[in-house]
């Protein structure tokens, strides 16, 4: 067989490909992606101390570090807060799912942060109970109807998981985050829809540019604030849940 022929089947084998199978590649490619951003963001900050540099646990949030702080009277007798010394470094503290979010949005806007404190814990909350689910290597669905949910036993456990996940996903829903109709429809435009922009955000970990992106929405500023305000309308939906 000629090198054209070699070459003109490598082609048609590659074009033949059924659909399943290339999206099950797709969905390969961004897990490995994901995981891989998720082993080189669980390296501590380098200013942390070591003892959390020997325990890397990629599984664990990304984390920042702090500087604790505190207060000491002074001979005059004031009050001064001062930054506490941490000779072996400092402590670190788990982000939120929203920290990249909000530090890319502070840097466009130049504006106070734009989630409050209620909605972090309600992003920390939601991605809790998902990634807790996942770990049970259960399904949702298994849990459904099962009596109990109010013993100490591990079983027990995961039926109260399995209760609150599933009233978180039902205040989510499945209605527009953005509606991709009207004066906003355009050629390529999707809605993007609560559901995907809850999972995309706080557990995929991806940015609202890239979430309009794959919607085929530009990622201009006033998208952006149309979504970053959904996103928050969402998560005041799921607080104290």
């Amino acid at each position: 067989m000629s090198k054209s022929t070699d070459e003109g089947a490598t082609r048609t084998g590659t074009m033949e490909r059924p659909p399943a199978r290339q999206a099950a590649d797709a969905r390969r490619a961004e897990e490995t992606t994901r995981l891989a951003r998720m082993h080189r963001e669980a390296r501590p900050p380098a200013d942390c101390s070591p003892a959390i540099w020997e325990h890397i646990a990629p599984a664990r949030a990304p984390l920042r570090a702090f500087r604790p702080e505190e207060a000491v009277i002074t001979q005059d007798g004031n009050v001064r807060v001062r930054d506490e010394p941490m000779p072996d470094g400092l402590p670190a503290r788990v982000t939120s799912p929203l920290s990249a979010i909000e530090a890319l949005s502070c840097r466009g806007r130049g504006k106070g942060k734009p989630f409050t404190v209620g909605q972090h814990l309600a992003a920390e909350a939601y991605a809790d109970v998902v990634h807790l689910m996942a770990a049970s290597g259960g399904k949702l669905s298994n849990f459904d109807g099962m009596p109990g949910g109010s013993g100490d036993s591990v079983t027990d456990a995961m039926i109260e998981t399995a209760r609150r996940l599933r009233r978180m996903e039902s205040a989510i829903g499945d209605g527009p985050a953005l509606l991709a109709e009207g004066a906003l429809a355009m050629p390529g435009r999707r809605t993007i829809r609560r559901r995907v922009l809850a999972w995309q955000a706080l557990i995929a970990g991806r940015s609202l540019g890239d979430i309009l992106a794959a919607h085929g929405w530009a990622a201009r500023a006033t998208n952006s604030a149309r979504l970053r305000a959904a996103l928050g309308s969402l998560l005041d939906d799921l607080h104290g849940l």
